[in-house]
């Protein structure tokens, strides 16, 4: 008997939320806000009303008032354009709108709200693709993705399901390896390390079968390093920093991966973790990563360097002052002390620096 297809149903919308897209509003305040909440609601309204009957979802002038609406507000150009492009469409012409411009306006302005810290509306408009084309793997992919970086996780869960469930029904292959590595992700976030270690290597087998980026590769050895240090399973852990570190003599893994293995080192091979450390200090880090890579190198100094650590703690007090923090991350104020405990014997505990100076 054939086995009947059905792809998996997803969550629509975050915990507490009663109103489609509102935490759209909450989370951009103000024209831009608003205008981007009425356009996923107007792509929701469309896609949940059947094809006979779009013509008449919208009022006759909601287009003429959007577009003035939008013409009016200081907007940055790229949502301008795709809002612009929304309302002068599905709008105007709801019954003959095509499918694909909906789905890409969408996804551009998804990924333009992730790219401008706006992750709560990076979801709305990616699932508003995904909704606009049910059948269409990429939009489900992209809603799990920017759901994982929204921080809801359940929901990214369901959405890279059913982007898995679609992109196999629709011989979209390439897709396969990031759903699963996506989903690997998820995983991990919720302490399911054994799913996550499986999720990652069959993410694997997707990409060498039907092909795939090095940074999917890169981004599973990482899942599969965390999953094994989670689980205290050292001889892995060992085995795939060793693997990374082999790798880096040709190709650079993210900076997440980096650092993650700068920690492992740490506290098992402090000479590899100042390796790592150089390599990551000579890129372009944010503020908080270079933070906590000069305080894993305060740490690394005063383990197997002690003649760097006055360079490497003025580093870190720089950093502090730079980025203008009252509150140190507990990371950084860990790696201080850790080091500080092998420097000053006797009780003394180096904290993190206050008003610029060392407190005793």
């Amino acid at each position: 008997m054939k086995r009947r297809w059905c792809v998996p149903a997803a969550l629509l919308k975050s915990p507490g939320v009663t109103l489609e897209a509102e935490d759209v509003l909450a989370e951009s305040p103000g024209q831009l806000g608003l205008l981007m909440w009425a356009s996923v609601r107007d792509v929701y309204l469309w896609a949940e009303a059947e094809p006979a009957g779009r013509a008449a979802v919208f009022a006759p002038e909601a287009a003429k008032g959007r577009l003035a609406l939008i013409a009016r507000s200081p907007l940055p150009p790229e949502a301008n354009l795709r809002l612009t492009q929304l309302a002068a469409t599905l709008l105007r012409t709801p019954q003959s709108v095509p499918v694909a411009l909906i789905v890409e306006s969408c996804l551009e302005l998804a990924r333009w709200a992730g790219d401008n810290h706006a992750p709560r509306a990076a979801v709305a408009f990616a699932q508003g693709a995904a909704l606009a084309d049910p059948g269409d793997p990429e939009s489900a992919l992209e809603t799990g993705i920017h759901s994982l970086a929204a921080g809801q996780i359940a929901r990214a869960e369901t959405w890279l399901r059913r982007a898995l469930s679609l992109a196999r029904h629709s011989g979209r292959v390439a897709l396969i390896g990031p759903a699963y590595l996506n989903l690997a992700v998820a995983f991990q976030r919720q302490e399911r390390h054994t799913e996550a270690r499986l999720a990652a290597l069959k993410a694997l087998r997707a990409t060498r079968r039907h092909g795939g980026g090095l940074a999917v590769r890169w981004s599973v050895l990482h899942v599969l390093f965390l999953a094994a240090v989670a689980e205290n399973n050292v001889v892995h852990a060992e085995q795939y920093a060793r693997a990374a570190a082999e790798g880096m003599k040709r190709h650079r893994p993210g900076v997440a991966f980096l650092l993650d293995l700068a920690r492992w080192w740490c506290g098992n091979d402090p000479t590899r973790a100042r390796e790592v450390l150089a390599v990551l200090l000579a890129q372009d880090l944010g503020a908080r990563e270079r933070l906590v890579a000069l305080a894993l190198m305060v740490r690394t100094a005063a383990l197997v360097a002690r003649d760097e650590f006055t360079a490497a703690w003025t580093a870190v007090q720089a950093q502090l002052r730079s980025m203008d923090d009252r509150d140190v991350p507990a990371e950084i104020a860990a790696h201080v002390d850790a080091a500080a405990a092998l420097l000053f014997p006797g009780g003394r505990i180096l904290g993190p620096p206050t008003g610029g100076e060392d407190r005793a």
